[in-house]
């Protein structure tokens, strides 16, 4: 048990390379259904004003800021399956490491491993690497959490609440 305590960063880094890569893996593999095309050819327009005015209609409720990360992604590294689904994938990591920092500050290293952990074990991992929003959306919300946390305990209180505000 004190080896977990001790190496609990460790471990985290380590289960985040095996999630990116079983990830990686199972969205390489999945084919885009519908509402995941829709988010490739947002993706394919030229501007973000273009998408903008897109998202404006009322076909695609997404929010703009995942379909600017997406397309900054497809921009970057192509129009391939991981690729649009990385801004997603990076966005659950990014949720599951702030949960870790979160339960880990009140409750220790081993539950904070616990509480990375249990968001990938659970169903809500198969939302994980959608090109949808749901992955933005869960890491946007540990963000929040973890700037909550900060500013609620005076530690870097204008910082923790300036990311919280642009959140």
């Amino acid at each position: 048990m004190r080896f977990l305590e001790r190496r609990a960063a460790l471990i985290v880094a380590g289960f985040s390379c095996l999630y990116f890569a079983g990830t990686s893996g199972r969205a390489s593999q999945k084919l885009l259904w519908h509402d995941e095309l829709f988010t490739l050819y947002l993706a394919r327009l030229p501007t973000l004003a273009d998408v903008w005015a897109a998202i404006a209609t009322p076909v695609d409720g997404t929010p703009p800021l995942f379909h600017a990360l997406t397309r900054a992604s497809v921009g970057i590294f192509g129009e391939g399956l991981v690729a649009l689904r990385l801004p997603s994938i990076l966005a659950f990591l990014l949720g599951c490491v702030c949960l870790y920092r979160f339960v880990r500050r009140r409750y220790g290293p081993l539950y904070g491993l616990v509480a990375f952990v249990l968001p990938i074990a659970t169903n809500a991992s198969l939302y994980a690497y959608e090109a949808r929003a749901y992955g933005v959306v869960f890491g946007l919300a540990g963000v929040s959490l973890a700037c909550w946390q900060s500013a609620a305990d005076g530690d870097r209180r204008r910082v923790s609440l300036g990311l919280l505000f642009l959140r």
